[in-house]
């Protein structure tokens, strides 16, 4: 008989495999029933169904209906689920029955399938009255009057997601330790609360962030349209007047301009004459952003991440032709590297663009222990979530 492996060696084997992709885990357990234990742990501690057709879903849940302890490790879950309507009530009971097994979740993702059309639904059911107290919840599926009672029972939550819900109005009792917000609009934020995280859309009124300045370090924007009335650049002068204390800053773009379209308020557009005198938006130059990044007097993270092209002067030549830096070229380490120097309180800056083949490129540049020393490193993706300092402070 072939002597069991010690604890230690399998632990020390799934500690390597661990971040690998789930069928290395599978292989395992084909391999050595031994391995069964130490797999489950892994396998359902984070729980990723995103992408996953119903019938995947299905089979999680009847997994943990049929072993409550493999519930009992789920730690962090993310489901897609159908519109309201093509939802199947035994689907989600289904579901609704696992996630009331699921007593030690603490991170919940709920979205709608990606070919889906509306932004809320109204099965509040299938969360209402889990016992699990969630420490992280991104909202992208319910309706928020549908899963009110949800909100009363969540005291531990900390960080909340929910940008397709329109303004959270939240009673004092409900969610008491809530210091990270993303909603749609600055308006959208619950008030009198001390939030120290926020991440809302690209919007012509910020002031309502002005009760959060005593509190909040963490500020991300989210560009989904472009208006030659609301630049990148002014925003970022209306933030650095309003909140100058903070600690981390960032912008993204979701969508990139079409080439010869010019937005002209309110919300109107036309397509510009091949020889229009009209300067386009791509092909403006403006001040570089450390000019308003000196603004802020302890800012210490600064994410640019742009679909449109774009190009900044230098303030010391009266014609930027002479001396400009784009950050859709070879000049991207350059701006980067002035950035740095000219705002020593920056540890880190991560620009990005998107180029015309629809590509990513990202320059991250970091500070050492000496505020000269500034590494860099290219990349290839923009993830906004992960270089940002929203989710993971």
């Amino acid at each position: 008989m072939v002597s069991p492996l010690p604890a230690e060696i399998c632990a020390s084997i799934f500690a390597e495999v661990e971040g690998l992709d789930p069928s290395t885990l599978f292989a395992l357990c084909r391999t050595c029933r031994l391995f069964l234990h130490q797999a489950q742990r892994i396998l359902f501690r984070n729980v990723d169904l995103e992408g996953c057709s119903m019938r995947a879903t299905k089979s999680w849940c009847l997994a943990v209906t049929r072993h409550p302890h493999l519930a009992q490790r789920v730690h962090a879950l993310s489901l897609q689920l159908p519109e309201t309507m093509k939802l199947q009530p035994a689907d989600g009971t289904k579901i609704h029955r696992a996630l009331t097994l699921c007593v030690n979740l603490k991170e919940l993702k709920v979205t709608f399938e990606k070919s889906a059309k509306e932004k809320n639904s109204i099965h509040g059911w299938l969360i209402e009255e889990c016992p699990f107290r969630l420490t992280k919840f991104n909202n992208l599926y319910f309706s928020f009057g549908w899963i009110s009672r949800f909100w009363t029972a969540q005291s531990d939550l900390r960080v909340l997601s929910a940008p397709h819900c329109g303004p959270l109005e939240l009673s004092d009792e409900q969610l008491p330790n809530l210091v990270a917000v993303k909603a749609r609009d600055p308006q959208d934020l619950p008030a009198g609360r001390p939030l120290e995280r926020v991440e809302t859309f690209f919007s012509y009124y910020y002031t309502p962030l002005v009760q959060y300045s005593h509190t909040l370090t963490t500020l991300n924007l989210v560009r989904q349209w472009v208006d030659e009335e609301i630049t990148i650049l002014s925003t970022m002068s209306t933030i650095a007047d309003l909140l100058p204390a903070l600690v981390h800053f960032g912008i993204t773009e979701v969508e990139k301009q079409v080439r010869d379209l010019i937005i002209l308020p309110p919300y109107q557009s036309h397509l510009t004459k091949p020889n229009s005198q009209r300067p386009s938006l791509l092909s403006q130059a403006h001040k570089r952003p450390d000019m308003i990044l000196q603004k802020f007097v302890r800012l210490e993270t600064f994410v640019l991440l742009l679909r449109n092209c774009a190009r900044y002067r230098n303030p010391q030549f009266p014609h930027f032709n002479q001396r400009s830096y784009h950050i859709d070229g070879h000049s991207i380490k350059d701006l980067g590297c002035i950035i740095m120097a000219e705002c020593p309180t920056l540890r880190r800056t991560v620009l990005g663009y998107e180029d015309n083949t629809g590509k990513e490129i990202t320059c991250t540049l970091r500070r050492g222990l000496d505020k000269d020393d500034i590494q860099c490193e290219m990349g290839t993706e923009f993830d906004f979530d992960a270089m940002s300092m929203f989710w993971n402070p």
